[in-house]
């Protein structure tokens, strides 16, 4: 099988406040918009 190696430029973050499903996800808290993720 070949090696290789994968990234992605993230766009779009999302930050959900849903406060009567008490879900709270703040994408933005960690990531920056157009950093890289590298998946090998």
């Amino acid at each position: 099988m070949e090696n290789s190696k994968q990234s992605t430029r993230k766009i779009h973050l999302f930050d959900i406040d849903i406060p009567r499903g008490k879900i709270t996800f703040i994408e933005s808290l960690t990531l920056t918009a157009g950093g890289y993720s590298n998946d090998c």
